[in-house]
């Protein structure tokens, strides 16, 4: 449960003991921050974690992942679809090493900016 002391997860944030998310308000921007691994359960993490941003600015930090599987690319698509449908602005970042390899294999490189 978010801000349990117990469950490891940040007060303003989601997470399981895999993956930590935390969404942030920058000057207008939503900025999702991911840190660990992006699985099955983490997806569903995220999913929840994302509700609401349709139509906003947002941009998902991806450097502190450290892995992605094909559950973790289509949460990242469905959020980008429920994102752009709305008239919003999505967009990946900071991808690295296994996780930069995964979406380049999977074409979604032009989704990465820096």
């Amino acid at each position: 449960m978010p801000g349990d002391e117990h469950s490891g997860i940040p007060a303003d944030g989601y997470g399981t003991a895999a993956l930590q998310v935390v969404v942030e308000t920058r000057g207008g921007t939503e900025v999702v921050l991911l840190t660990g691994e992006l699985d099955l359960m983490g997806a569903e993490v995220l999913t929840k974690a994302a509700q609401g941003l349709a139509g906003h600015r947002v941009v998902v930090d991806l450097s502190g992942l450290t892995f992605l599987d094909a559950a973790g690319v289509s949460a990242l698509l469905s959020i980008r679809t429920a994102v752009t449908g709305g008239d919003g602005h999505f967009e990946l970042r900071a991808a690295e090493g296994i996780v930069r390899k995964v979406l380049d294999l999977v074409g979604l490189d032009g989704l990465v900016a820096g």
